[in-house]
């Protein structure tokens, strides 16, 4: 364990100087799959600020997500499933497949969907709340009764 971790003591100190820097990328035209333009990117860094050592902030994880606009899908009448489809070697989104085949999840019932592709966080970091405290941005970003949020 880092020296400035064992100086952590408190989980609230710790969590107190974590950052989480989002980039997001956008598309106004079909790239590569038709109607991904209805899909936003979001890549992130965890990192620890260390602002009293006087030193650069710490990267001590990563992740990703996509948030899929359904409304602006059906207001642009793109097929919602054929999308879900084109995208089927991802993970996230074959996993969705199954749940809608099934009859598991009503994607119309939902202005957005949040897919959280992958949250990192390196090995010395992972008991100290980090995971939640995203999930806290998350939902505080982006939840409402509209949005249905996949991790």
């Amino acid at each position: 364990m880092s020296q400035h971790l064992k100086n952590l003591t408190n989980k609230n100190t710790l969590i107190s100087n974590i950052s989480f820097k989002t980039k997001c990328y956008r598309k106004n035209f079909d790239l590569t799959i038709p109607d991904e333009h209805i899909i936003t990117e979001y890549e992130g860094e965890i990192s620890l600020l260390r602002i009293d050592e006087k030193k650069l902030p710490k990267i001590i994880g990563e992740y990703s997500f996509s948030v899929w606009d359904i409304n602006l899908g059906e207001f642009l009448n793109i097929n919602i499933n054929e999308l879900f489809d084109i995208q089927s070697d991802n993970v996230s989104y074959s996993n969705m497949i199954s749940l809608i085949n099934n009859n598991e999840f009503d994607y119309k019932k939902y202005n957005k969907i949040l897919f959280i592709h992958n949250l990192i966080i390196k090995e010395e970091f992972r008991k100290a709340e980090i995971g939640e405290e995203f999930i806290e941005n998350i939902y505080r970003d982006y939840y409402n009764e509209n949005t249905a949020i996949i991790f």
